[in-house]
């Protein structure tokens, strides 16, 4: 059976295993945010969705499903050089890559980056700088039963 969020959990497990990536944001990879507590991390990774679609077949089947996915380093820090190497590091691990979604019930087709967007924001309790660089990546897939 097809499970669309274990797709997630897929792209989500690639990013958090990875050593490399780890050591520039060992505070580890979140979906939409980082949860509450102390001390907060100072360099994580968040993952969301920023758009799905599906392309349906006959007799109610779906030929491939794509979600767009928003992929950010947050690093805390006015250098924004541990953010830029973080979102090289995920582009290195995601760009062109055949995720292995078959506890998902998908097959991959592919993984692409579509767009990339660098900010910076300023805490609104303490003025420090988090800096942001992220991208969103396409991945195409389709159910196999």
């Amino acid at each position: 059976m097809s499970d669309i969020g274990l797709v997630d959990a897929a792209l989500m497990e690639v990013l958090a295993n990875d050593a490399a990536l780890t050591a520039l944001c060992p505070g580890g990879v979140y979906w939409d945010i980082r949860p509450p507590g102390e001390p907060a991390p100072t360099a994580y990774i968040v993952v969301s969705h920023f758009d799905y679609s599906a392309e349906p077949g006959l007799g109610g089947t779906t030929l491939y499903e794509t979600i767009l996915y928003w992929v950010r380093a947050t690093v805390l820090g006015s250098s924004r050089t541990t953010a830029r190497l973080a979102n090289a590091r995920i582009y290195a691990l995601l760009q062109g890559t055949l995720l292995d979604l078959t506890a998902a019930g998908y097959v991959a087709m592919s993984c692409t980056r579509v767009d990339h967007r660098p900010y910076v924001e300023v805490d609104p309790v303490n003025k420090s700088l988090w800096q942001h660089h992220g991208s969103q990546y396409e991945v195409i897939s389709y159910p196999i039963d």
